[in-house]
């Protein structure tokens, strides 16, 4: 083919191509079938066709149906439907999360911190408020939710998994010495246990980890007795990924403060079923993440008092991070700069903004009180299944259980069991992979986990199913 005829060819494709993207067929819409906690926040809003928005943006969600407010994850199984339950590894994202990300990026896509154009405003307005118009930014949200002092005790990191390791690199490096002791638990998501293992190895310091008593709850009296004037850091989860119970958090951070230990809550799993209060918690570190609070991926949070955040040290070198830099030597921007070195993840920082208006809206307590009520039945129907064992006992339940079954010794294969019948679960160890042996789980557990929205009636469905397969 000559190139004269090629290049015909190839617009002439292209034409197509766009005309076909242009007068796509709206898809029908779905009707809403969420429980409704808060009716003005979940509403049904169908399949999305491929179109340009009042923006001009060309955007195709229709592989993605929107339902009660949360976008929901993944398609049917053979033709059948199929129930997301797995919002322990990663929580529907809230619509309001979406639609804050495309706004930023169709029409204020620009760098923060960075420009004295409308767009780079408006960027660094949706990152971190403008005070002066009553704004609150994505930082002043968490800080808000939190009920920190300030917003700039909140650092913005990839994940909780970053935030800790930023912790261990920077505060542990600096305050942890040869001799010293740090407190974790068995329950630890492995994020919480690596970096202040590769620390400790590091430091020729050691790790203690408390258990879990009779009740399966963290044992206080290992605590006690484990304190000591050379425990430098207590670090505890606020709810297990794996048991789904909640943690004494007051009880332990007082018996931490006696000692003069700093403490480090792990609130990855409560952001978003539980009330998490940094006074009330009297912690002085903690960590979330964006994807388990019904926002984006690649986005979490530190919080720090911020008198402890000025005395630690940068953690990696680049712009923003700076004051001032020659050739010889540089100075350090105060927190939470010091800490966010680069561009930063503005789109997901502005989602997980946007889903903290939900939670607000919501209101933690209520969260809270859905979360029990879940948690409970599910732990009160599960407990009548024979051959079906619970990792952990009822008290403080939220809507989250792992449990093992005699007749699959493979908890993979028990999950495609249970996917057959239409919902989806968690198989393994959840990242926690110490805590199963400790419980005598050696090849893992399966592991559900529900959301607001969710009502009785899908526990009820969910636990029919485990019996008809472990009976």
């Amino acid at each position: 083919m000559a190139d004269g005829q090629w290049g015909a060819s190839l617009r002439k494709t292209l034409a197509l191509f766009s005309f076909h993207l242009l007068s796509a067929s709206a898809f029908p819409r779905a009707q809403s079938k969420c429980g409704h906690v808060a009716p003005q926040l979940f509403r049904g809003r169908g399949f999305v066709n491929l179109r340009r928005d009042g923006q001009g943006v060309l955007r195709d969600t229709r592989h993605f149906p929107k339902r009660g407010g949360l976008r929901a994850i993944g398609k049917g199984v053979q033709e059948k439907p199929i129930k997301y339950l797995d919002h322990a590894t990663t929580y529907e994202i809230a619509e309001k999360a979406l639609d804050a990300m495309d706004h930023y990026f169709a029409t204020d896509n620009a760098n923060v911190h960075r420009g004295a154009h409308a767009l780079a405003a408006r960027a660094t307005e949706g990152y971190e408020g403008a005070r002066a118009k009553g704004y609150a930014g994505a930082r002043a949200k968490i800080a808000q939710l939190i009920n920190a002092n300030e917003p700039q005790e909140v650092v913005f990191t990839r994940s909780a998994t970053e935030a800790i390791n930023l912790l261990a690199s920077t505060w542990g490096d600096k305050n942890i010495n040869e001799g010293d002791e740090i407190i974790l638990s068995v329950q630890e998501h492995h994020s919480n246990i690596l970096p202040w293992q590769h620390l400790a190895r590091r430091k020729k310091a050691k790790i203690t980890y408390i258990g879990l008593n009779r009740d399966y709850e963290y044992d206080l009296n290992q605590l006690r007795e484990a304190l000591s004037e050379k425990t430098k850091l207590v670090g505890i989860c606020h709810a297990s990924n794996v048991l789904g119970t909640l943690n004494p958090i007051p009880e332990i951070t007082s018996m931490a403060r006696e000692f003069g230990a700093v403490t480090l809550i792990d609130a990855a799993q409560t952001m978003s079923r539980s009330v998490v209060d940094v006074k009330s918690l009297g912690c002085d570190f903690l960590v979330g993440s964006g994807h388990k609070m019904m926002g984006p991926m690649g986005i979490g949070f530190l919080w720090g008092e911020y008198k402890l955040l000025e005395e630690m040290p940068p953690w990696q070198g680049g712009g923003e991070m700076i004051d001032e830099v020659f050739l010889e030597r540089s100075t350090y921007a105060l927190p939470p700069g010091r800490f966010e070195a680069g561009t930063p993840a503005i789109a997901e920082s502005i989602g997980i903004g946007a889903a903290v208006d939900v939670l607000v809206e919501i209101g933690p307590e209520n969260v809270l009180e859905k979360e029990r009520e879940l948690g409970c039945r599910l732990f009160e129907r599960l407990s009548t299944i024979p051959n079906l064992h619970i990792l952990g006992g009822p008290k403080g339940r939220l809507g989250v259980c792992s449990f093992t079954c005699d007749k699959f010794s493979d908890p993979n294969k028990f999950a495609e069991k249970i996917l057959m019948k239409g919902f989806r679960v968690a198989s393994g160890f959840h990242e926690a992979e110490p805590l199963h042996p400790y419980l005598g789980a050696t090849q893992g557990s399966v592991r559900v986990s529900f959301k607001i929205g969710d009502r009785p009636e899908d526990v009820d469905a969910f636990v029919d199913a485990i019996r008809n397969l472990c009976e």
